[in-house]
C-alpha cells in the first residue's frame, strides 16, 4: 500500500516512510489498512491525496483535502478629516489577513445598527490566503458613539472576531489626524484542528480550524487520514477462477474454430481434385471409344476392297 501527496511524492510505502517530513507519522499498518497522521496542517498541505493498494487489479482512492485558514484579529484604523464650519467626518478601516476563504466584514454602530462598508480583498500564496480591508465613512458622529468591526468566517462559527472604537477617545483637535487602534501584529494564521477520514468513496473534506494562534498549538492537533480496503480472499479467488475458466474456454473455442476452418479447406481441396480426376477419366474414355469406331470403319473398308478385287479377278478368268 502507498500514500502519495498532491504533488505525486510518496509519503509511505507499506510501513516504510519515504518523504522526509516530520509532520507525517505512521499510526497503523496492516494488510488492508494504512493510517498516517499529518500534524501542524497549513493551507500548503491541501490538495488531492492518493492511496494505492497494489493488488490485481490495483485499487486507488483519492481524498481532496481543503484547508480553511482562520483570519487574524481585526486591526482598526481611524482617520479624522476636518471640514468647513468645524464639521468633521471620519474614515474607519478594518483589516484582517491570512484567512481562507475570504471573510465577511460588517460594522456595528452603537450596538444597534449593523451596516456594510466597502470591502477590498487581496490574495497571496497562489490564492490560498486572503487579506481583506473594509472601509466605512462617517459624515456625522457624537463623541459618545461606539463603532465595532465584526469579522465572520466559516472557521469561527458560531462566533466571530471583533474590534471596537469609542469616539470619546479622540484627541481634542480640529486638524486632520490619523489614529491606529489595537496595534496587534498582522501574522498569517494557519489551519489547526483534527479530523479522521475513512476512505470508502471519493469525496471532498473541509477541515475546520481552531482560532488558537499557531505558537499555542497542542502537539496533538493533527489530521489523520485513513484508507481501508475490504479484502475478501474467497471472493477474489472465485473471481480469479472464473476469469481463468473463461480464458480457457475462449482458447478452446478458438482452437476448435481454426480446426473447422482447416478441415473445410482440406475438404474443398479434395473435392476439387476429385472433379479434375473425373474429368480426365471421362476424356480418356471418350478418346478410346472414338479410336475403336475409327478402326472398325477402316477394317470394313479393307474387307470390301479385298472382296471387290477378288470378284474382278474371277470375272476375268
Amino acid at each position: 500500500m502507498q500514500w502519495a501527496t498532491p504533488r505525486g511524492f510518496t509519503l509511505y510505502f507499506n510501513d516504510q516512510k519515504v518523504l522526509k517530513d516530520r509532520r507525517f507519522e505512521l499510526i497503523r499498518y496492516s494488510k488492508n489498512r494504512l493510517i498516517i497522521r499529518l500534524s501542524n496542517v497549513t493551507v500548503e498541505d491541501e490538495g488531492m491525496y492518493s492511496c494505492l493498494r497494489y493488488s490485481h487489479p490495483t485499487q486507488r482512492r483519492d481524498i481532496n483535502v481543503t484547508v480553511l485558514a482562520v483570519p487574524t484579529k481585526p486591526v482598526l484604523g481611524f482617520t479624522l478629516i476636518p471640514g468647513s464650519s468645524n464639521a468633521h467626518y471620519a474614515i474607519l478601516n478594518c483589516f484582517t489577513s491570512g484567512c481562507k476563504p475570504p471573510p465577511k466584514i460588517t460594522w456595528l454602530i452603537d450596538n444597534t445598527t449593523e451596516v456594510y462598508g466597502k470591502t477590498r480583498a487581496s490574495f497571496e500564496n497562489n490564492g490560498k490566503k486572503c487579506n481583506a480591508t473594509s472601509t466605512l465613512r462617517i459624515n456625522a458622529f457624537t463623541y459618545n458613539s461606539t463603532i465595532t468591526c465584526i469579522v465572520r468566517h466559516r472557521t469561527l462559527l458560531p462566533g466571530h472576531l471583533a474590534a471596537s472604537f469609542a469616539f470619546h477617545a479622540l484627541p481634542a483637535q480640529t486638524s486632520q489626524s490619523s489614529v491606529t487602534l489595537s496595534p496587534i501584529p498582522v501574522t498569517s494564521q494557519d489551519f489547526t484542528g483534527s479530523v479522521t477520514y475513512d476512505v470508502t468513496s471519493d469525496r471532498d473534506i473541509s477541515l475546520s480550524a481552531d482560532p488558537t494562534p499557531r505558537n499555542e498549538l497542542n502537539v496533538t492537533d493533527s489530521i489523520d487520514i485513513t484508507a481501508e480496503f475490504e479484502v475478501r480472499d474467497r471472493k477474489s479467488s472465485s473471481v480469479l477462477v472464473m476469469v481463468m475458466v473463461s480464458l480457457m474456454v475462449c482458447v478452446l473455442l478458438s482452437i476448435f474454430y481454426l480446426f473447422l476452418m482447416k478441415l473445410k479447406r482440406e475438404h474443398s481441396k479434395w473435392r476439387k481434385e476429385n472433379e479434375i480426376s473425373d474429368q480426365t477419366l471421362e476424356s480418356a474414355r471418350s478418346r478410346s471409344d472414338n479410336e475403336g469406331n475409327f478402326n472398325q470403319t477402316k477394317t470394313g473398308q479393307v474387307v470390301l476392297q479385298s472382296a471387290s478385287v477378288q470378284y474382278t479377278k474371277e470375272e476375268s478368268l
